[in-house]
């Protein structure tokens, strides 16, 4: 259900449908099964979608860790969700804390990925970006 209602442009209603979907499967499969990991990166899709940013960072930093539960802190698929994670919290308007994520998430990507990768690149800029932003502020 949850995901026809996402087809259908329903935000709202789908982030209740993978919210209900997913403590069904946190109680039977268990937190760190990859269908729930699955589950909370719908969850967190559908929060966005419906524009409520700190909703869907919240859910985005438990996929975060449920990823690096299960695949390890750097595999890509960790990297990108600490990513998404860090521009959400900029998002829902906490750009110290998404520029403090983008450069620790930096340092990871390179050394894992590498200075050229193009996870690496975009990372650099977030970085970038949500520094300004913080600076702006703070001024």
């Amino acid at each position: 259900m949850a995901h026809w209602l996402d087809e259908a442009g329903d935000d709202s209603g789908a982030a209740t449908a993978w919210k209900k979907l997913l403590t069904a499967r946190v109680r039977v499969l268990g937190p760190d099964h990859p269908d729930t990991i699955t589950t909370w990166d719908q969850l967190a899709s559908s929060r966005a979608k419906a524009g409520d940013a700190e909703a869907a960072a919240a859910a985005t930093a438990e996929l975060a860790a449920g990823r690096g539960r299960l695949l390890g802190p750097d595999h890509p698929h960790t990297l990108s969700a600490r990513g998404h994670l860090a521009y959400l919290q900029g998002m829902a308007g906490d750009a110290d804390a998404a520029a403090s994520a983008f450069t620790q998430l930096l340092d990871d990507c390179l050394r894992v990925l590498g200075p050229d990768h193009p996870d690496t690149r975009a990372t650099r800029e977030g970085a970038a970006y949500w520094q300004a932003r913080a600076d702006e502020e703070a001024s």
